[in-house]
């Protein structure tokens, strides 16, 4: 991008947000939310514009950003024992965070012949609802 149209647009920006704060009467908390948003919104187009802000990948969820962020949380909460004690993970569940984090996504052969929910789910409607365990009468042994 062109830096003479990377500082029209800063400019035109700059003008119509000091507009909108001198000439268009509101709260001085509205306004500081309005000049929030439109500086990161601002540096976000800058970063993107430069090439320093790239767009995910057509098969990118942002899932191998955000499941470390969201463990490293999680073990916090923990560790600080906000929630309790630390449930127990399979270890297949483990291994199969720890490959989807360093690229594979290959299913592991086990789970692919596992029923997935909505088959439990559909196999129950079909069946007429859930599996009900018989009922223990009080004193029944």
């Amino acid at each position: 991008m062109p830096l003479t149209q990377v500082l029209v647009t800063l400019i035109v920006v700059g003008v119509l947000l000091w507009l909108v704060n001198r000439f268009i009467p509101m709260a001085g908390s509205i306004k500081s939310i309005l000049n929030a948003v439109v500086v990161i919104a601002v540096v976000l187009w800058l970063l993107s514009a430069f090439g320093l802000l790239s767009s995910l990948g057509a098969r990118e969820t942002g899932g191998r950003v955000a499941l470390p962020v969201f463990r490293e949380i999680m073990l916090g909460i923990y560790r600080e024992n906000i929630m309790g004690p630390v449930p127990e993970f399979p270890p297949q569940m483990e291994q199969s965070i720890n490959a989807y984090l360093q690229g594979d996504s290959v299913v592991p052969a086990s789970d692919a012949n596992r029923p997935t929910s909505e088959t439990k789910f559909r196999q129950r409607e079909i069946n007429g609802g859930e599996k009900r365990s018989p009922q223990v009468q009080p004193g029944a042994a």
